[in-house]
């Protein structure tokens, strides 16, 4: 049985600061952590393999790195207008990033408190980059 994660239970909380996802989960559905704008969260179940679009799209406290070894998936605007962190590592396996999946992500212009991107480490396996997929 696939796991996923959906908007309809990440809308019931909406002062969300810690979340711990199980390694078990395969997907992240559409805006399942939109909005979190407290949320923490440093690392990615191990066995994810799909983030939807939206899925954490405005969260301002993410801390995210590393995108993992099963992840293939990065749906358009999946962390859009998410806070940044200096380097963005993409494991071999990613084959595809969505349009403006990382958004407004890498921008300090707008909100001063971001933490510029300086560096993308896109592994072998890409197939397909979108439009805007890190545009400012």
């Amino acid at each position: 049985m696939t796991e996923a994660f959906t908007a309809d239970w990440a809308e019931t909380q909406p002062t969300l600061v810690y979340c711990e996802l199980p390694d078990s989960i395969e997907t992240i559905g559409s805006r399942a952590f939109s909005s979190q704008n407290k949320l923490v969260l440093t690392s990615l179940p191990k066995n994810l393999k799909i983030l939807d679009t939206y899925a954490f799209a405005s969260c301002n406290s993410l801390q995210i790195t590393y995108f993992g070894n099963n992840l293939t998936t990065i749906n358009d605007y999946a962390f859009n207008s998410a806070i940044g962190v200096e380097t963005l590592t993409f494991g071999d396996s990613v084959t595809y990033i969505g349009d403006g999946a990382f958004g407004s992500y890498l921008t300090s212009v707008t909100y001063p408190q971001r933490i510029p991107l300086k560096k993308i480490i896109i592994g072998k396996g890409i197939t397909y980059i979108g439009i805007d997929a890190f545009a400012p």
